[in-house]
Parts: structure tokens; C-alpha cells; sequence
């Protein structure tokens, strides 16, 4: 759908500067079914989550240099949305304004091939609100990607203003958040070198090592006060075949989580494996360990099975199974399917 003629960029300013974007392709959905099993509550021991989710997305290009996203979901009960609206100047240069996810770029929970979410974005100390994982967070970035030699692997760097509470702020201060990735050898990371073909588009032969940094404060409690907090982030992914191995590290640190003055350290790492087994089955295995200040650690394993019945509907069980002794009796497991388009 055309607005405005070509010959409006001759006369411009006089005249506003014309566009086109697409009707096909405004409206998308994604929806997530899952049953819930849990053999030792008290409660419950299993339940059907019939919708867990619904998401709406419309997206698309408007002319050469803009783009947007759309999404209304229903998770969980809760009736939520995000959108933004991107520049887009060159592949090395791109400027976002709305909704902003600040979490490491390889391991953000879009990426994830597991129901259980990632513990270094979703975790933090008592009272604490704020996490990583919290998507939609209303703000500015600019981020960019180049390719490395030969058009192998390269740079993706990511830096950012936001809220750091949501679409809407509790306090004065902005959250600033700076992350960049470099990837040796494999596809390029502004497109190009293809290395698996079209029989195998999954394999990637190569290593991206990334970190992240974000800094930021949000207001607690009736009082109220305030809780500066700080994450520094290292990972690394590698691809090896249809081998795909992963491992992050996550250092946070909170100033005055619980308004007494003491700060809490929580210390979040895991690794996991990815096997393409077949291009319609990929078992995942991630071990997981996090750590608030000087408690024991909580430790989960995550083993996973992934079926694709088509391109666009998955199946998948998983176990989420704690191995300290605290959380003995909170084992889980999931039966579910995905399905969009």
C-alpha cells in the first residue's frame, strides 16, 4: 500500500516524504499450551494451563529506513503489550524507541528452547521487583552488527536508556544498559557466509563470546526507599555441528534490597547443550545454579525434548528437577505445545 508518489522525494520539503508497507503481513499469532505436573505439592499435583499464552504480533517495514513491532499478549492471566518503532540506517546502525528488552542478545528468553526460563534474567534477592528478564521496558537503544573478515562471524554491540520498571517508571532515574558480542568464524552477524546449506540450515561452526553491563535503581516498599542494582554478564556460544553448547555467568549486585543498608551479591550461572538430532528433534540438557548472598546455592536441571511436528507447531516434555535440599519437594515437569503464524 503506497503512500504518496515516488515523485514526492524530487519536490521534498514541499511535500511530505512518500512510503509503502504491506498488508499481508501485519498480523501474526503464537500461542503456548502447556500441562503442569508437580508430584509433591500439597495443593495440586498436576493442571492444564489451556491458554499458558497468547501473543499478537503485527510487524513490518515502512519504506527504506523504518520498521515496527506490535504484540498484545495474554500470559498468565495478565493482559499485557509492547511495541516500538526502529531506524534503520545501515546494518551497523540502528536506532529503537518503545519497548526495550535489555538481556544478553544470545541468551534473551525469545531464544530459549526450554519452558523454564533462564535463571540469570529471572531471579533477585527478597523485596527486590526489577529483573533482567522483565520484558517491554520503555526506553532508547541504538545497536548495530558488521561482519568479520571474509564475511564470517563479527560484531554486535547494543547500548541503551530505559525505565527499568516496565512501560511506566517509579522513580526518577533511568536504567543504562551497554552490551556487545564477537563472533569467530560462522554465518556473519549482519547475514551472509552461509555454512550449513539448505539441507542443514542449523550448522554454524563457530564461537560468539558476548558481555553485558546495566546499572540502574528502582523504589521499593510503603517507606519507600531505594535499591541500586548492578549486573555484569559474561557467555559464550558455541556451535559445533549440531552441537550447539552455551554457558553464562551473571554477577548482581543489590544495594538495599531489603532497606536495611546491606547489599546482597547473587551469583547465576548455567550450562547447557543443544543436539539438532534430526532437523525435527533437538533434545536440550542445561544445568542451572544460583546463589543469593551466602545461602546455599539452588541448583535445577532442565532436560528437555523438542519435536517439531511442522516448521510452526512444537511439542515438547520437560523435567525441571532441583538437586539441593531445599527445593526437594519442588520438582516439575511439562508437557506442552507451541504453535503460530
Amino acid at each position: 500500500l503506497a503512500l504518496g508518489a515516488e515523485g514526492y522525494k524530487k519536490v521534498f520539503p514541499k511535500a511530505v516524504w512518500p512510503t509503502d508497507f504491506s498488508l499481508p503481513s501485519l498480523l501474526s499469532m503464537y500461542v503456548v499450551l502447556r500441562t503442569n505436573i508437580t508430584p509433591d505439592a500439597l495443593d495440586k499435583t498436576w493442571e492444564f494451563e489451556f491458554p499458558h499464552e497468547i501473543e499478537l504480533f503485527g510487524a513490518d517495514t515502512i519504506g527504506d529506513h523504518f520498521s515496527y513491532l506490535v504484540e498484545i499478549a495474554w500470559d498468565e492471566g495478565e493482559l499485557g503489550g509492547d511495541a516500538f518503532l526502529q531506524y534503520d540506517y545501515k546494518p551497523e546502525f540502528h536506532v529503537r524507541i518503545g519497548g526495550i528488552n535489555p538481556q544478553a542478545i544470545e541468551f534473551r528468553e525469545k531464544n530459549r528452547l526450554t519452558a523454564a526460563h533462564y535463571n540469570y534474567g529471572d531471579v533477585a534477592p527478597a523485596d527486590a521487583v526489577f529483573t533482567l528478564a522483565g520484558e517491554g521496558d520503555a526506553g532508547l537503544e541504538i545497536w548495530g552488527a558488521a561482519n568479520g573478515p571474509g564475511g564470517n562471524g563479527g560484531v554486535r554491540y547494543r547500548a541503551g536508556l530505559v525505565n527499568g520498571n516496565g512501560h511506566t517508571d517509579n522513580n526518577s532515574a533511568k536504567d543504562v544498559f551497554a552490551g556487545i558480542e564477537y563472533k569467530f568464524l560462522g554465518m556473519g552477524m549482519a547475514g551472509g557466509a552461509v555454512q550449513g546449506g539448505s539441507d542443514t540450515p542449523w550448522i554454524d561452526n563457530s564461537v560468539t563470546l558476548g558481555a553485558l553491563w546495566y546499572s540502574g535503581k528502582e523504589t521499593i516498599g510503603a517507606g519507600p526507599y531505594d535499591d541500586k542494582y548492578e549486573y555484569l554478564v559474561g557467555s559464550v556460544s558455541s556451535w559445533t555441528g549440531p552441537v550447539n553448547l552455551l554457558a553464562l555467568y551473571s554477577s548482581q549486585t543489590n544495594d538495599n534490597p531489603l532497606g536495611d543498608g546491606v547489599k546482597v551479591k547473587t551469583k547465576a550461572w548455567f550450562l547447557e547443550a543443544d543436539y539438532v538430532a534430526l532437523p525435527w528433534l533437538i533434545p536440550v540438557l542445561r544445568y542451572e545454579n544460583t546463589k543469593f548472598g551466602s545461602a546455599p546455592a539452588e541448583e535445577l536441571v532442565i532436560p528437555n525434548m523438542t519435536f517439531l511436528a511442522t516448521a510452526n507447531i512444537k511439542f515438547y516434555v520437560e523435567g525441571q528437577i532441583r538437586l539441593d535440599d531445599a527445593g526437594k519437594d519442588l520438582d516439575k515437569y511439562v508437557v506442552g505445545v507451541n504453535w503460530g503464524f
